[in-house]
């Protein structure tokens, strides 16, 4: 298995160093979702262990921690879902992080913007 590149085949771990340190790989950036909304990916944090968090305008909908196949050095696989209720279509953000072990501020965060179906 690889991606091959004009004419040379390199594996999956190549690109490893390229990938954030956690990746929502769906739902997808602008995707439309009706709750519970089922949030897949993968990660390489601390435990294996990160939170996420459904925000729309800025309020936040709701938070729940997120715990991958593997951690700590090895990428993990994730899958969740997310229950919500709006009552029109809403313009919402997934945002996933983990938390500093020096500090206990938000590390490795990402946004994925999404638009909350009823």
């Amino acid at each position: 298995h690889g991606v091959r590149i004009n004419g040379k085949t390199h594996a999956t771990g190549d690109f490893e160093s390229l990938l954030p340190a956690i990746q929502i790989e769906s739902p997808l950036r602008d995707e439309a979702v009706r709750s519970p909304v089922r949030v897949a990916g993968t990660a390489k944090t601390f435990e294996a262990t990160f939170t996420l968090e459904l925000r729309t305008g800025g309020r936040l909908l709701g938070r729940k921690t997120v715990t991958a196949t593997s951690g700590t050095g090895v990428r993990g696989t994730f899958s969740t879902r997310f229950p919500y209720s709006v009552a029109e279509e809403t313009r919402g953000e997934l945002r996933a992080y983990e938390l500093s072990a020096k500090d206990g501020k938000p590390i490795n965060v990402i946004s994925v913007p999404i638009s909350l179906l009823p």
